[in-house]
């Protein structure tokens, strides 16, 4: 379980790195039988991907999911432009912003571990209601309760 939740953060932006960038005006055009069937087959793939998936993994993408559904359009087209930059960056650049996440995600995983299971869960769902901005200040709150001030 803790290897899920050091991961949870990291997995919801890798995520979203497999979603393609919004289109400006999608024309709207009937469906072929040729869309009908190709869109079957990915069904069944993403079926197949998901029978193979482990309970905590499909936990993980269920909760992205739903994340995405009660973003704003404003917000999905933000994440959508810094995926966008992730995606289009130098691999220097990523690796440095994947060394960000596993290092923050590894602080909240000590912060979450020293609080009682129900206050762990009523905060872990907190954490996922929170834009981006407000994580930034959750993160250093945490940081600060785990790092004892210098003397």
């Amino acid at each position: 379980m803790k290897v899920y939740l050091l991961l949870s953060i990291p997995c919801t932006f890798l995520l979203g790195l497999m979603a393609k960038p919004i289109e400006k005006e999608k024309v709207e055009r009937p469906m072929t039988a040729y869309d009908f069937e190709s869109f079957k087959q990915m069904e069944i793939e993403v079926l197949q991907r998901l029978l193979k998936a482990k309970p905590e993994k499909l936990r993980v993408m269920r909760k992205t999911i739903e994340r995405v559904e009660l973003m704003s359009v404003e917000q999905r087209k933000a994440m959508s432009e810094r995926l966008r930059n992730f995606r289009n960056a130098p691999i220097e650049e990523k690796q440095r912003v994947m060394l960000r996440l596993k290092k923050r995600s590894k602080v909240l995983s000590q912060y979450w571990k020293k609080m009682d299971p129900q206050k762990k869960r009523v905060e872990m769902e907190h954490f996922r209601t929170l834009n981006e901005a407000e994580r930034g200040n959750y993160f250093k709150k945490a940081k600060s309760k785990l790092i004892p001030p210098k003397e």
